[in-house]
């Protein structure tokens, strides 16, 4: 790691694009057990502000379209988890 990228042997990309899926998958999970039961719109405003912060993004050059694909799906997944809450105790 060298400034906060992962950098490897290879020169690929792959091991920063899977960490920034493991730090957005912990970031979701923090806020919602913080603003689960915020309304919509502060939740979309915490969720920008905390979540979507891809200072490196702009670095990555060499990545395979699977770990692309990976990041997509954990973006939707976390969105989709942080703004729709289920009543479990009805």
């Amino acid at each position: 790691m060298y400034l906060g990228h992962v950098i490897n042997n290879k020169l690929s990309d792959d091991g920063d694009v899977k960490r920034e899926i493991r730090c957005l998958f912990v970031r979701t999970n923090i806020l919602l057990r913080r603003f689960g039961k915020w309304s919509v719109s502060v939740k979309l405003t915490v969720f920008r502000a905390y979540c979507l912060c891809f200072y490196d993004i702009g670095l990555w050059s060499k990545y395979s379209a699977t770990v692309i694909k990976r990041m997509e799906a954990c973006y939707n997944k976390c969105i989709k988890s942080f703004l729709i809450i289920i009543d479990l105790t009805v």
